[in-house]
């Protein structure tokens, strides 16, 4: 591999050479526009490609020695004119009048040709138009009135009533982009427009049909469905990551949602399941403009897909090269020689260029959005709703059956769980090899562990006590692999450090998420659950509402549950205390921390023992059922008796399973004078009044004077990282975006 200055200059003398020579034979991609950067947000491209992985390599050979020495047009320095800082801090149009004085290309600053001759790929990065980013201005009629776009064809005037606009002496530097640009006024003639094919097709969910319209696109490698028509339709969604990219590879989207759908034939004779892409928007109105009718009497035997194809209306779903050939029939018509006609199950779809003159003007007023200020304030009010009582989806309700029919109990008490694998797994959806990079971030890991020695011997404690108490046992370093598909997985992990905790200051978190060779991880495979534990605030009001209160935490809740043995090589890790000794392979045995189902069979579990001491132990039952939340247990009782009682069926219920209670605290001696020593927060806990203070949930909490409190830290002691953050929050208050520029 060269260097990075052996890159650099070679770089450096094959864009300087492109710059003087005009050769044929060079081809070069540069990229004129580094010293401007900004936040783009471009349009959606009707020729959208789903990427999740690109892997690019880039080989670089050259005999080139000669090096050649830029001069500054400016401050005649050795140095591109793109690179002066000179140039950089003149406003725009005095860029722009020096590149007109010295002759240079407008779109790459060059000398060496004219703007028409410049053979750049590049163009403007604020507006896509073929000048550089530094001589970018709101308004183009400033550089040329009357300027021939050579992208669309047309020609293009611009106007503004506004002085300081319409006067770059008299206004500062502002993107075409920016909400100071208020109004802007077009003027466009083209002779000919373009039909897109669409269709009207029908959605099939839960026995009801739904008419969306479809833009039926070939350049699309996926299909799309908006977000609007995705919740009008109600339709389930699962969470994934996609990177949409349109002409030339630009990454225009990100999308964290799929939803499945149905399309259903006008004579229900053919049903097509596929999937698609939920983005914001999918287009713009289609067609642009209103389309004479007098070209469709050429075609008013067939039986169009979208009788209004003309006329401008939104786009609710994009049908991609993935459904093209399920939904294309025999039958390809030539209305003339610039429009096509083909027959899809829905129809016939029309595509191609209308001979149309269009002559239009229009006028875009900008408004200032208050989404996200409406957001903000809608939150105040539904803090003070009470929660609404979901329904269980069809994978929770799947996973809950799973659960109650796999559950077991071994003769000590502790239950036993199995993994909520997918239906689909591992025929559908499988897991490819993990070891390989799980001891890559486990030897990374570790020199950073030897490095800091405390935190070392503090991970390698945690470690001994899970073989010390058999959470986990060594394994032999193997991949169980059955008929081509993976059924073990490795879990690369890490320390978290948590220095407010009394017992223990580093946890150790593993990662589910990691993906395989296949793409795919364990949380991928897996169902999460649904969510059981209760809203937090309500739980704390319900807390103080008691006269006598206590809490408590179940000690290890998660490693206290057993995996079933048949999934523990999911569970798989790789481990060493020394780094003199070989890598070892164990595998975990309890539940656990870091897979996405872990918190879900965790308080699964807890209300498994609840019902189980129904009979016997009813307080017991009630507590573990509406006043836990994960490991932390939150009661208590109006009666000093009744509290007693409440608290010892806790502890008898949660010991029957194998779940110890400890940190356990009071606001009444009475209530936690039974309680063994080690179980006990502190042994001095309701005698001195630092000693009784707690956090419960994140809050602190004094058992004395039974009050919450919160400490903050003074400024003068934050960090400059911590100020810097907080002025930045601060100053998000202030955006114009969300205020206004007159408020601001």
């Amino acid at each position: 591999m060269p260097t990075w200055e052996q890159m650099k200059a070679f770089l450096t003398a094959q864009y300087e050479i492109a710059e003087r020579i005009d050769n044929k034979n060079i081809n070069l991609k540069s990229h004129q526009n580094d010293s401007s950067k900004t936040l783009f947000k471009p349009q959606a491209s009707n020729n959208m490609q789903y990427n999740r992985h690109v892997n690019k390599s880039h080989t670089f050979v050259s005999n080139q020695t000669n090096k050649w020495q830029p001069v500054c047009e400016i401050c005649k320095g050795g140095h591109n004119i793109r690179s002066c800082e000179r140039f950089k801090k003149l406003s725009v149009s005095d860029r722009n009048n020096l590149v007109r004085q010295h002759k240079l290309c407008i779109n790459c600053l060059s000398n060496a040709h004219t703007t028409k001759d410049c053979e750049s790929k590049f163009s403007c990065v604020y507006c896509q138009r073929r000048h550089h980013s530094l001589l970018h201005i709101t308004n183009f009629q400033n550089m040329k009135q009357n300027q021939f776009h050579k992208t669309t064809g047309l020609v293009t005037t611009t106007k503004s009533d506004n002085p300081e606009i319409s006067n770059p002496e008299k206004r500062e530097e502002q993107s075409c982009c920016s909400k100071a640009a208020k109004i802007q006024a077009l003027h466009s003639e083209n002779e000919s427009k373009i039909l897109l094919p669409t269709a009207v097709i029908t959605i099939a969910h839960k026995g009801d049909l739904f008419k969306l319209r479809a833009l039926i696109d070939q350049g699309s490698q996926r299909s799309f469905i908006s977000s609007k028509a995705q919740n009008r339709l109600k339709l389930p969604i699962k969470h994934s990551n996609f990177q949409i990219s349109g002409m030339g590879g630009r990454i225009i989207q990100n999308s964290n949602k799929i939803c499945p759908i149905t399309i259903v034939s006008p004579n229900a004779d053919i049903r097509i399941d596929a999937q698609a892409i939920v983005l914001p928007q999918l287009t713009n109105l289609l067609p642009s403009y209103e389309v004479n009718k007098i070209h469709w009497e050429k075609c008013s035997h067939l039986k169009l897909a979208d009788p209004n194809c003309h006329t401008p209306s939104q786009i609710d779903i994009l049908l991609g090269s993935d459904l093209i050939p399920q939904i294309i029939l025999e039958g390809i018509e030539k209305i003339s020689n610039k429009l096509l006609a083909q027959n899809t199950i829905f129809g016939w779809i029309i595509s191609g260029q209308v001979p149309e003159k269009i002559n239009s003007f229009t006028t875009q007023v900008e408004n200032i959005s208050n989404e996200f200020l409406n957001n903000q304030l809608k939150k105040f009010w539904e803090i003070e709703e009470l929660p609404q009582i979901t329904q269980l989806s069809e994978e929770d309700q799947a996973c809950e059956a799973y659960y109650k029919s796999t559950t077991t109990r071994n003769e000590h008490g502790r239950y036993v769980v199995r993994l909520p694998f997918k239906p689909t797994f591992p025929e559908t959806i499988a897991l490819g090899h993990s070891r390989i990079s799980a001891v890559q971030q486990f030897l990374s890991l570790e020199k950073s562990l030897i490095k800091k020695s405390e935190l070392k011997s503090a991970y390698d404690n945690v470690m001994d006590e899970c073989l010390g108490l058999n959470h986990m046992e060594e394994a032999v370093p193997y991949e169980k692999v059955s008929k081509g598909r993976y059924l073990s997985f490795y879990l690369p992990h890490h320390g978290v450090i948590r220095p407010d905790k009394i017992t223990t200051k580093v946890r150790v978190v593993f990662n589910a998420s990691k993906c395989t060779s296949s793409g795919k991880s364990l949380n991928d495979v897996l169902y999460t659950g649904p969510t059981l534990q209760p809203d937090l605030m309500l739980l704390i009001l319900n807390w103080r509402m008691f006269k006598y209160v206590f809490n408590g935490d179940v000690e290890k809740l998660y490693r206290q549950i057993l995996v079933h043995e048949d999934d523990q090589d999911f569970q798989r890790i790789v481990f060493r205390k020394s780094s003199n000794s070989p890598i070892s392979d164990y595998k975990l045995k309890t539940v656990t921390f870091g897979i996405n189902c872990a918190p879900y069979l965790a308080i699964r579990t807890l209300h498994e023992v609840a019902k189980t001491n129904a009979t016997n132990l009813p307080l017991a039952s009630s507590v573990l059922q509406t006043q836990t939340y994960v490991d932390d247990i939150l009661s208590g009782s109006h009666s000093l008796s009744l509290a007693c009682e409440s608290l010892s069926q806790v502890i008898k219920a949660l010991n029957s399973a194998g779940f110890p209670l400890k940190k356990i605290t009071s606001n009444h001696s009475d209530i936690i004078k039974d309680i063994k020593k080690e179980d006990l927060l502190d042994t001095d806990f309701l005698k001195f009044e630092k000693a009784s203070t707690t956090k419960t949930l994140g809050i602190q909490w004094n058992a004395i004077t039974d009050q919450f409190s919160y400490t903050i830290e003074s400024i003068s002691a934050m960090s400059a990282i911590t100020k810097r953050q907080i002025l930045s929050s601060v100053a998000k208050l202030f955006d114009p975006e969300i205020f206004g520029q007159t408020q601001r």
